[in-house]
């Protein structure tokens, strides 16, 4: 008989899953390809890291994070459900390198969009979770038997998480692929300079080792 996973194990492996899509932790690790060994990390926090742009998991819409961070606390069925949608999408992401539209629990959505440099992926962007529609009061029912927590602070919670038309949703999609369009388009050029400024150091390193020999 399989053994069941448990919960610890799948927080791990969404763990891992998420630092593999992150670029400080990716050029800290030892599965970093060599191009990235010359990102200065002060540029990069200042790209990916402003307060406009809140480019972690929780993504642009973080309000549902709140709901599944709480889900997973309470350690229940929907919380295996919630790190599974999340490992899924991840592992679909890293898989292909393309962008991906991903349904997730509690009737939510949520935009996975890869930074791609060099053919490789070193980042995501991530659209948070959102809704289409309001939630049902049998929904918010669900959500406090699932995550514990009181019927009025699940209202709360809920009454947070953006609820947009299908025009606005994709209208929020496109805005992560134009973000992260000049994310690549950024990264790949101070990759580009910081090669450059590298190999000049060492032309001029050998110039002036040659002149002391000549002379």
């Amino acid at each position: 008989m399989k053994k069941e996973t448990s919960i610890q194990q799948l927080e791990s492996a969404r763990d891992q899953l998420a630092k593999a899509l992150n670029l400080f932790d990716l050029v800290s690790s030892e599965e970093a390809p060599a191009f990235l060994k010359s990102v200065n990390m002060a540029f990069a926090s200042a790209l990916l890291t402003g307060a406009d742009m809140p480019f972690g998991m929780a993504g642009l819409c973080p309000e549902a994070s709140e709901l599944c961070r709480a889900c997973v606390e309470q350690a229940g069925d929907m919380a295996k459900t919630c790190l599974q949608s999340d490992i899924d999408l991840m592992q679909k992401v890293r898989k292909t390198g393309d962008d991906c539209v991903h349904e997730a629990p509690f009737g939510m959505m949520e935009g996975a969009f890869p930074v791609r440099v060099q053919g490789q992926v070193v980042h995501c962007l991530w659209s948070g979770k959102l809704r289409s529609s309001p939630f049902s009061a049998e929904e918010m029912a669900k959500m406090a038997a699932a995550t514990g927590l009181s019927k009025q602070e699940v209202e709360r919670k809920a009454a947070a998480i953006p609820v947009l038309t299908r025009k606005q949703a994709d209208q929020m999609m496109e805005m992560c692929k134009r973000m992260r369009a000049g994310i690549e388009h950024a990264l790949t050029h101070h990759i580009r300079a910081q090669e450059l400024t590298r190999q000049l150091m060492q032309s001029e390193r050998t110039h002036s080792l040659g002149t002391l020999s000549g002379g």
